[in-house]
């Protein structure tokens, strides 16, 4: 799969322009700090049935993104990582509430988990 990098900019602005009308306030808060994670290259392995997992910690990769801010220098591929780590979350609970409400669950378009 070929993706343009214009294309992923324009994607990421708009959804960043619909978080920001979605919270509706300057900060979006994430309640939790770990996550369970998959480590490349197993994760993209789909033949290994029971690939190792790891627990990173949210604060840590929003860390390694704060650097960026202050020094463009340090940019680095896996700092992508980082972003998709802090995206999945903010995607799996915008408001930053641990379980969504209905009213929530239906703006977002989201099922809601059993």
């Amino acid at each position: 799969m070929d993706i343009k990098i214009s294309d992923l900019k324009d994607v990421c602005d708009i959804l960043c322009k619909y978080l920001d009308n979605l919270v509706g306030k300057p900060v979006v808060r994430i309640p939790h700090d770990r996550y369970w994670d998959i480590q490349y290259p197993e994760r993209y392995d789909e033949a290994n049935a029971n690939p190792p997992i790891y627990g990173p910690k949210l604060s840590r990769d929003w860390t390694t993104l704060e650097g960026i801010l202050k020094n463009p220098h340090n940019a680095t591929p896996l700092a992508l990582v980082s972003l998709s780590a802090l995206l999945r979350a903010i995607g799996d609970d915008p408001n930053g509430v641990v379980s969504r409400s209905p009213t929530t669950t239906k703006k977002l378009g989201a099922r809601v988990p059993k």
